[in-house]
């Protein structure tokens, strides 16, 4: 719109002498300043002669109609937008794994500090790319979250020291020792850290402090959450506030403040939580700062301990706990088919790989017939213009019920990923991984009973 003035329509009426229709653009501005989007039309009166006496004036509001309209460009525009970047995001994993594959290899076969120092650093590096492909593919959205066990406070010392390097604002942690462990998706409640972390760096131009505190609690009597362990953040700024106006419309889709903003941010974090059977609120005093409150389940049992005691293990110190296995493997890209070779023959398994699910059947098949059945198979979700892991895993449990089967795919967010065990699988591993999660993975999958 123009915001330039129209000419009085009346006028433009009485000299024209006929019906005159405006644009549908057409703002009209009250008393008051509110705007209406209308459509109007205008129409001479006459007489009983056919002289014109007048004119007559018909608005239509057209304000609410336009706003739908202009959400649905915009969800349009973001679906777009996602699905783009769930295809670069599946792309870029797809390298990453290769890459990462690689440098694990490389360090379990470096000789010297140096050059073991030097693979370290650019493991360093591939992490925080895969942290900007878990960005993308939460940006794209895709369903419930994949779930596993993890600690949360590495996430949030992790995602904050990212999200803040070079910023004016420094962090302060508050965060028990002995936080309950959480099954949640990582790179979902890492998006939820960075949206308020941004949002808390923003609200202080001049620099200042963030808190991030985390500590167990046992709710009782929740007005929205079932009883029991949970796990619960503060994040704190000292910046402007938010208006108490704002306060209950911050968590609304595409609502913002900001000139630059799409407020998407802070929508898709109540978003994440929720599908965590989570909660999460906020709390504001202008000139004071804001405080956002998250709640998460926690999972509290006696092995949660050693559970962490196995997976923060280095990459150096991973044996094969479980026998040699015999495994088949499936992936449309040569160079992740060679390196996860690689890797489980380093972890002491046989081998075998194919580049499709028709080819990965065919093997199966065979090995069952030599009587030398396969004990585990590792499928890629994803196989364009071939048999994808899904539609490969019916095969498979025809031939052998009880197979024992991983997929894996750089689409972390397919739906088949979250709900791996009602399309046939007993684990899941997302691109990219290291050797150390693989194996873990693999230990957890073997040691299931049916």
């Amino acid at each position: 719109m123009t915001r330039e003035p129209l000419d009085n329509p009346v006028e433009t009426v009485i000299k024209s002498s006929r019906i005159v229709n405006l644009s549908n653009h057409t703002t009209l501005i009250s008393k008051d300043g509110a705007e209406h989007i209308i459509a109007d039309s205008g129409a001479p009166i006459r007489d009983k002669t056919g002289s014109i006496i007048g004119a007559v004036l018909v608005f239509r509001d057209e304000t609410e109609k336009k706003q739908v309209e202009e959400e649905l460009f915009k969800t349009r525009k973001l679906e777009s937008i996602g699905l783009l970047a769930g295809g670069i995001a599946h792309d870029f994993n797809n390298l990453l794994t290769a890459i990462m594959g690689n440098l694990d290899m490389a360090m379990v076969k470096s000789e010297t500090a140096k050059s073991s120092s030097n693979l370290q650093e650019a493991k360093n590096a591939a992490m925080r790319a895969r942290d900007l492909a878990r960005q993308l593919l939460t940006f794209s959205k895709g369903g419930a979250p994949i779930r596993k066990k993890m600690d949360i406070a590495n996430l949030l010392e992790d995602t904050t020291n990212f999200i803040l390097a070079g910023a004016s604002v420094s962090p302060r942690f508050f965060i028990a020792p002995d936080l309950y462990t959480l099954s949640a998706d990582e790179g979902q409640l890492s998006q939820v850290i960075q949206n308020i972390v941004l949002n808390a760096n923003q609200a202080m131009p001049e620099g200042g402090l963030i808190d991030i505190a985390a500590e167990n609690t046992e709710l009782n009597g929740h007005p929205t959450l079932p009883d029991g362990p949970y796990v619960r953040i503060f994040i704190r700024d000292y910046g402007v506030g938010i208006p108490g106006k704002y306060i209950s419309k911050i968590f609304d889709p595409y609502f913002t403040t900001k000139e630059q903003g799409n407020g998407l941010g802070l929508s898709t974090a109540y978003s994440i939580v929720m599908r965590h059977e989570g909660y999460i609120d906020v709390s504001s005093k202008p000139g004071a700062g804001t405080t956002f409150t998250i709640l998460l389940p926690a999972v509290v049992s006696a092995t949660d301990d050693a559970l962490d005691t196995e997976t923060k293990d280095e990459t150096t110190n991973i044996s094969a706990s479980i026998l040699p296995l015999k495994i088949l493997i499936m992936d449309d890209e040569d160079a992740i088919l060679e390196i996860l070779g690689e890797m489980l023959s380093f972890l002491g398994h046989r081998v075998m790989e194919t580049l499709d699910g028709n080819q990965a059947i065919e093997q199966f098949r065979k090995a069952m017939d030599q009587g030398e059945p396969f004990d585990l198979v590792i499928l890629d979700l994803t196989v364009p213009g071939g048999l994808s892991g899904k539609e490969t895993i019916v095969e498979l449990l025809k031939l052998k019920p009880d197979v024992k089967a991983i997929v894996s795919s750089g689409y972390a967010n397919d739906p088949v990923m979250a709900q791996y065990r009602e399309h046939g699988f007993h684990g899941v591993v997302n691109k990219p991984f290291q050797m150390q999660e693989l194996s873990e993975t693999i230990r957890q999958v073997m040691s299931l009973e049916e």
